[in-house]
């Protein structure tokens, strides 16, 4: 369907053709709220408007195709027979619609005797009268021509119609992307993991493991069960690590074999053999706990912070966008 700010931005050629149909409204709805007067539009010689209130959502208005097709008949007479305004006749800026469209079927000798020549063969009535419609159409047909050709006029209000969907469009992205993580939140707290919840807890864990290594290569004095640790049982630990959360946002029971099975899972090439895998993850779980709760002297907090993915996305979905 064909919507009002489309054909607000169509070309000048398009746009004189889109309204020279015979039912150029159709499926359209008009705002028809704002309302201002004829001397309240100021032009120049050329046929541009150089002053105009506000006006959006009548992508009509100055158009002289449509005034000569469409505007020029206030009533109509409806299926039922009863009688009632036509759109131009109950639009409340018609009178100022009327006096732009006038000076622009003025503006050159081709167009204005084009358009007396089609008012002469009966105008938009006589489009509509069998005995009439074939040569109407052709005069009509050649003032179509000579307004695509004379060019577009211009008008103040354009600039404003053009900011106007620009903002349209920026709050309907917003609106999107707010519907969108609303819903994303709501799979993600029934304890389903997407990409980029996946992809996350994968930095989380990187993250987590530069940690641990900074903290083992340093002097300070550690528990038994974190110092001279190896780089492969870092690793190890932090891939528990990860394991574990993947368990727990998941709703899935969280022990020493679950965890050994999810790393198997994860990283097949890597680990193989659930029992052996198993034996030593309850140590390495023991010592997630204990980097959760460890303060290293002159630290604000522990090792390892306290995870929650759900706080973790909602405040990466805040930041503002990385420049490079």
């Amino acid at each position: 369907m064909t919507t009002i700010e489309a054909i607000e931005r169509l070309g000048h050629a398009e746009k004189v053709r889109h309204w020279s149909q015979e039912k150029p409204w159709a499926g359209l709805r008009l705002k028809n709220q704002t309302t201002f007067e004829a001397r309240q539009v100021r032009m120049d010689q050329l046929g541009h408007i150089t002053e105009q209130p506000p006006l959006v959502g009548k992508p009509c208005f100055g158009q002289p195709i449509v005034y000569v097709r469409q505007g020029a008949t206030l009533m109509h007479r409806n299926h039922d027979g009863a009688v009632r305004p036509t759109r131009c006749g109950r639009c409340k800026v018609r009178e100022a619609c009327v006096m732009v469209c006038h000076r622009r079927l003025n503006v050159t000798p081709e167009i204005g005797d084009a358009y007396r020549l089609f008012v002469g063969r009966g105008g938009a009535q006589g489009l509509q009268e069998k005995h009439l419609k074939a040569q109407a159409q052709v005069v009509f047909d050649r003032l179509v021509t000579q307004l695509i050709r004379h060019g577009q006029f211009n008008s103040v209000n354009d600039a404003h119609v053009s900011a106007h969907y620009d903002r349209e469009r920026e709050l309907h992205k917003a609106r999107d992307a707010e519907r969108k993580r609303a819903a994303r939140a709501k799979r993600l707290a029934s304890g389903f993991l997407d990409d980029g919840a996946m992809d996350l807890l994968c930095r989380h864990r990187l993250f987590r493991a530069h940690l641990l290594r900074e903290l083992v290569n340093s002097q300070a004095q550690l528990p038994s069960r974190l110092a001279k640790m190896p780089p492969a049982s870092v690793e190890v630990t932090a891939d528990a690590w990860l394991a574990r959360e993947v368990l727990k946002h998941t709703r899935q029971k969280v022990n020493a074999s679950s965890v050994a099975r999810e790393m198997i899972r994860m990283k097949p090439n890597r680990y193989a053999n659930h029992e052996s895998l198993r034996q030593r993850t309850s140590a390495d779980l023991a010592r997630v706990e204990l980097l959760e709760g460890l303060v290293p002297p002159g630290a604000a907090g522990p090792v390892w912070p306290r995870f929650d993915l759900l706080t973790e996305i909602a405040d990466e979905e805040n930041l503002p966008p990385t420049t490079i």
